[in-house]
Order: structure tokens, then C-alpha cells, then sequence
């Protein structure tokens, strides 16, 4: 279990300094240790590609010219297949760092071409896992030439890893960590109430949920949430997400794992429009069925499996992992939450 000390300390104020409270925590029975994280890059700013144009030399690079400020305009040699015309990027002139200071920007030539910097990667800056492209900034042109690390309100962090045995399940979120602080500071955590709006409609009129293994599973609980609009999450969602070791996916997915990790309760979200028959079945696997998981690894299942599934197939191995059949995507309009 990971936990980030920034993200505690929107449960409890926080006032013991962090090697005392990693001591006191393990003296409690939650061994844990830290890292510190802060920032691994040095002079990143928020730039724009103003133009974008393949280069004569390679079927792969690109050659830009990037605002950077100042009315500087940057030639850029850039590889990346989602560079294009008129996105915010995150800019490394000649000069900057990236790698705490390892990894120094030069110019360099590319097929012929001069480059005067480099269009980064969320994987290359060290705030997230997607190395297939550049990092795009939704920025305004305001922003151009600020240092990316004020525009995405980067802050020092500790991450705090607990090896914590099976018997404190209540310690496997952020929430239930916070409790534990809050007997070594003698304080209260915060107290909040979430307030949400429901529509005309109603979840049992769209789904029905049976039952059909009660000694395995005495409760299910869902929910349907109509007209969503999936996308990339919020720079908060995704840095505190992140920040723990989990890939951002996208809003709704990431969302359920911020509630799992925050409170301690498990969340799921299917494509409710791909559920067969309008009903939601915990049942025993058939022997031999196979299925497919969010992952696309196929297993094949037996009786003593346990899935979520509708009127034709499993949805997902419960409490365990969703299956590709049922997972959200870009195109998903309507969910169905567990």
C-alpha cells in the first residue's frame, strides 16, 4: 500500500515531520518507509507548436516551430506521431535538465536539421507512464513561456509505503491512514459530507441484480449514471492517481480508483450499454469459460470462480478484475458503477 503524503493531508493536518511520523506509524504496527519526489526536471516551460511540418529527411520526424515566449520562436526536430499545429507542449530549451540534472539539453542536428531543444514526454518529465507521445498541455496562450512547473502546481511529496498484513484492511487507503495519524496527534480527521444530484430516473428500472450466490457474495450495490463524457483527467486527478504508482486512464476510471485509494472502497465502472438482457448476475463460472480481461489476458474459468456477468456472459472475475467486453472507452455513454 502506497500513500501520498499531500493526499493525507486532506484527511488530517498533518504536523509531525515525516521521519517521526513513518516511526510512529510502524511502532503502531503499519511498517512503513518513505521516498521523497519532487520535481526531475529544470527549466521545462509551456510552449506552443505553431507550425508543424514533416521532415524532408525521415518518414517519422517532424520539424517544428514552437513558441516558447518572448516572442522566441524554437525549431524543434520532434518524433513524437501526436505532434501537430497549434496544441500546448511542455518545452525543454537548450539549457534545461531533465533526470535531476542528468540528462542536459544541447542542440543537436537530426537528419540535417537543427534542433534547439526537445517537446517532452509525461514519462521523460517524470509525471506519468505514457512514452508513446509528447505530454499536451491544456493551456491558454497566456501560459506560453511560464515554467511548467507553476502552471501544474508540482509540489513536493513523500510517498510512504506500508507493509501491511492482512488483518488491516482498514489501512488500505489514504482515509484509513489518516485515522492512524490521527491517534499519534491526538487530533480529528476532517469531517465531509458529499452531496451529488440524482435524476428522474431510476437504477432498478434500467438493471436488475440477482443474487445467485449468496454464501460467496451477500450484497451487491450499483448505480447508473447516464450521458458522460469520457476523457483525460484533470492535472489533480492524474498527478494523485500517479503519484501512487497507478496509470491515469481516463476520467471515469481514474475517478473509481481515486475513491478506492482515498476511502477504501472498491469501485468498478462498466459500459453499461454493453450489458446483455438489463441485468447483472453474481453467479459460479461454467467449467472451461473463458474470458477476457481488461488487460487482454484470456482465462479459462471453473466453478469455483466467482463473476459478475449478464444475461450471456462474464462482465468480470468479481473483486478481482473487469473484462474487455465491458470496460469503458472513449466512446461510452452511459455507466454502470459497482
Amino acid at each position: 500500500m502506497k500513500a501520498s503524503y499531500n493526499w493525507l493531508n486532506k484527511h488530517i493536518d498533518i504536523s509531525t515531520n515525516i521521519d517521526e511520523l513513518v516511526e510512529k506509524l510502524t511502532l503502531l504496527g503499519l511498517e512503513s518507509s518513505y521516498k521523497k519526489t519532487d520535481k526531475n526536471f529544470d527549466g521545462i516551460v509551456i510552449g506552443k507548436v505553431v507550425k508543424c511540418d514533416k521532415h524532408v529527411n525521415s518518414d517519422h520526424l517532424s520539424v517544428c516551430e514552437v513558441d516558447i515566449g518572448k516572442k522566441i520562436n524554437s525549431t524543434i526536430v520532434c518524433g513524437a506521431p501526436n505532434v501537430k499545429k497549434n496544441i500546448f507542449v511542455p518545452i525543454a530549451p537548450i539549457g534545461s535538465s531533465l533526470d535531476n540534472g542528468k540528462f542536459k539539453i544541447k542542440k543537436v542536428k537530426l537528419r540535417g536539421v537543427e534542433s534547439n531543444g526537445m517537446i517532452c514526454s509525461e514519462k521523460e518529465l517524470n509525471l506519468g507512464y505514457d512514452h508513446d507521445g509528447i505530454m499536451i498541455i491544456d493551456a491558454l496562450d497566456s501560459n506560453i513561456g511560464k515554467p511548467l512547473e507553476s502552471f501544474l502546481n508540482i509540489k513536493k511529496d513523500y510517498i510512504i509505503e506500508f507493509d501491511l498484513t492482512p488483518n488491516r484492511g482498514d489501512c488500505f487507503s489514504h482515509l484509513g491512514i489518516a485515522r492512524e495519524i490521527a491517534l499519534i496527534e491526538n487530533k480529528k480527521i476532517f469531517s465531509k459530507k458529499n452531496t451529488f444530484n440524482t435524476s428522474q430516473f431510476k437504477t432498478s428500472d434500467m438493471i436488475s441484480v440477482n443474487l445467485k450466490e449468496k454464501q460467496l457474495c451477500k450484497r451487491y450495490s450499483t448505480r447508473i449514471i447516464k450521458n458522460i463524457n469520457v476523457s483525460d483527467s484533470p492535472e489533480w486527478l492524474k498527478n494523485s492517481i500517479e503519484s501512487i504508482g497507478q496509470k491515469s486512464i481516463n476520467n471515469i476510471v481514474d475517478i473509481a480508483n481515486y475513491i478506492m485509494f482515498d476511502t477504501g472502497q472498491p469501485m468498478h465502472a462498466f459500459d453499461y450499454d454493453t450489458i446483455s438482457g438489463n441485468e447483472i448476475n453474481i453467479k459460479r463460472a461454467n467449467k472451461n469459460q473463458k474470458f477476457t480481461s481488461i488487460n487482454n489476458i484470456e482465462y479459462k474459468l471453473n466453478e469455483n470462480d466467482l463473476v459478475i456477468a449478464d444475461s450471456k456472459k462474464p462482465l468480470a472475475l468479481a473483486g478481482i478484475i473487469g473484462g474487455a467486453n465491458s470496460h469503458v472507452t472513449s466512446s461510452t455513454k452511459n455507466i454502470l458503477i459497482e
